[in-house]
């Protein structure tokens, strides 16, 4: 049993790539029956997290097909939630007669083409009242929701730039607009 493990990581990785690639794809697949490029993104990083670890062992991976399954599944979990948080804070969008998408947020930022007053002094009153909403989030719920819907940032970037999860910078982003949702309904009671 100990002639059929490679002797170098390197050696390991590459006999378990070439046996398991199209099988790790397959069990992708049947789990997101999405789009094929996430899927092939998804198998990519499965290889690529094997690969890593395997080079920080000291030990061949004896059970392969098990192992590599397993982080299959753990990314597969990971990338479903990152997509239900994404879905969730997405579909509170709407798209203008014009084709445009926009969130709630841009309705405040911009107003409605000609200079009303009232409808500024309105808009100033709810900046102010949503700013200090938003100062009462905690430092992280305020950095996804400000770097997200007023500077446009995605969230891969926020992610990158604050070196936190994706999916917890959108559950970040939905947790702030649900927060100010609760605040901004209670002023207006």
């Amino acid at each position: 049993m100990a002639n059929d493990v490679p002797a170098s990581p390197d050696a390991q990785f590459e006999q378990m790539y070439q046996k398991y690639r199209g099988l790790i794809y397959s069990h992708l697949r049947k789990r997101l029956r999405g789009n094929p490029a996430d899927i092939e993104d998804l198998t990519e990083e499965v290889f690529a997290r094997a690969y890593r670890s395997l080079k920080g062992r000291s030990d061949p991976v004896i059970a392969e097909k098990k192992w590599l399954i397993k982080i299959a599944d753990n990314l597969c979990t990971k990338f479903l939630e990152q997509q239900q948080a994404y879905n969730q804070v997405h579909l509170r969008a709407y798209t203008t007669t014009d084709g445009e998408v926009r969130s709630p947020l841009d309705d405040i930022a911009a107003p409605p083409g000609e200079d009303q007053p009232e409808w500024i002094t309105e808009q100033q009153d709810l900046m102010r009242v949503v700013n200090e909403n938003i100062a009462q989030l905690s430092s992280e719920v305020q950095k996804a929701l400000i770097l997200h819907f007023i500077e446009g940032w995605t969230y891969e970037e926020i992610a990158v730039h604050s070196e936190r999860a994706l999916s917890t910078v959108a559950k970040d982003a939905r947790k702030g607009i649900d927060q100010l949702r609760v605040r901004l309904l209670h002023v207006e009671e």
